[in-house]
Order: C-alpha cells, then sequence, then structure tokens
C-alpha cells in the first residue's frame, strides 16, 4: 500500500466529508473518510497516511484534540478546517501551530495544499 497518495478525512457532517473526498479523489488522491475522532483512530491504526484533514468542531474528540494524537503518535501532518472558530479556538489552535483552512473551502487552495503537502510530508507550522 502506498501511503504517499493516501489521505484521511475527518468530518461530523456528511456533506462536508463527501465534498472534500469528491474534490480530492477528481485529483487522483486516496481517500479514507471517518465521521468522528474516534473512528479516525480506528483508521489510523489500520492504514499509512500521508495527510489527515479534520474539521475542527466535532462532538467527542474535537479536530484539535485528534491533531495533537496523531501528531504524537504517527508523526503525519494535520489540517485543521472550520467553518467558524470562537475567539477561545482560534487562540488554541494559534498556540498549538494549528493549520487551519476556513469553510467554505476554495477548491484550488486546498488541492495546492494537499499537494504541497503530500510531497513534502508535513506542513509548515511557522
Amino acid at each position: 500500500m502506498n501511503s504517499m497518495n493516501r489521505v484521511l478525512i475527518v468530518d461530523d457532517d456528511d456533506a462536508a466529508r463527501l465534498a472534500l473526498s469528491a474534490c480530492l479523489a477528481s485529483s487522483g488522491y486516496e481517500l479514507t473518510e471517518a465521521c468522528d475522532g474516534m473512528e479516525a483512530l480506528i483508521r489510523l491504526q489500520t492504514g499509512a497516511y500521508a495527510l489527515v484533514i479534520t474539521d475542527y468542531q466535532m462532538p467527542g474528540l474535537n479536530g484539535l484534540e485528534l491533531m495533537q494524537i496523531v501528531r504524537k503518535k504517527w508523526k503525519i501532518p494535520v489540517l485543521l478546517i472550520s467553518g467558524h472558530l470562537t475567539e477561545a479556538e482560534e487562540q488554541v489552535a494559534v498556540l498549538s501551530e494549528a493549520s487551519v483552512l476556513r469553510k467554505p473551502i476554495d477548491r484550488e487552495i486546498l488541492l495546492s495544499l494537499v499537494k504541497l503537502v503530500v510531497q513534502r510530508g508535513s506542513l509548515d507550522h511557522r
């Protein structure tokens, strides 16, 4: 299995998750989906991925918590997506050096960022 092109998409919103999957699939990425953070952890244990794209606000394990686990255990880059963040959530994201992409997501920006991360193997957190 070649993990260089594999992306895990995590979002509790079915429509948003399917839209992201369709966008990335049309550009040749191999995708796996998870509807929440706990399902994502199961997927990560059974497969190798070049990137995790996760919604920030999800019930249970949120995107920031998932990102912290993924960075520590698998050392895979994580891109957070969000429709809106509270001021406190924004501060936590900044302090965690998280890369956040705002919804609605621009297709070209998404594809450019994913391509860069997959080729480079990391997100620049500076």
